[in-house]
């Protein structure tokens, strides 16, 4: 039989039997991992520029200390050291020095 052949009344004429409406349920599970490492390779360089003024007004009278000293090794197994203080205070003026110098 051929759709065209059939009448339109025959067509709607089909009954349902059952059928309550419909319930659609959806349930959905999400999982996810999420991998937080990273490296981290960070180089700094800092250029600066200081510049510094200093203005002193000093009268002098009374203790004095001072010192200039240098300490230079040369060559192999040379070896050289100034270990220094300057202590100047009201009532006292104070250099010590310890050099030390080693040929091997």
């Amino acid at each position: 039989m051929l759709i065209k052949d059939l009448s339109y009344c025959e067509v709607v004429e089909e009954n349902v039997v059952g059928g309550s409406g419909t319930f659609a349920s959806k349930f959905a599970s999400v999982t996810s991992i999420v991998n937080q490492e990273f490296n981290v390779d960070i180089d700094v360089n800092a250029d600066k520029d200081i510049n510094a003024d200093l203005d002193s007004d000093v009268d002098i009278t009374g203790n004095f200390a001072s010192l200039t000293g240098d300490a230079t090794a040369i060559g192999e197994d040379t070896f050289a050291e100034v270990d220094f203080s300057v202590i100047a205070t009201d009532g006292l003026s104070e250099v010590a020095v310890t050099a030390i110098a080693g040929v091997g």
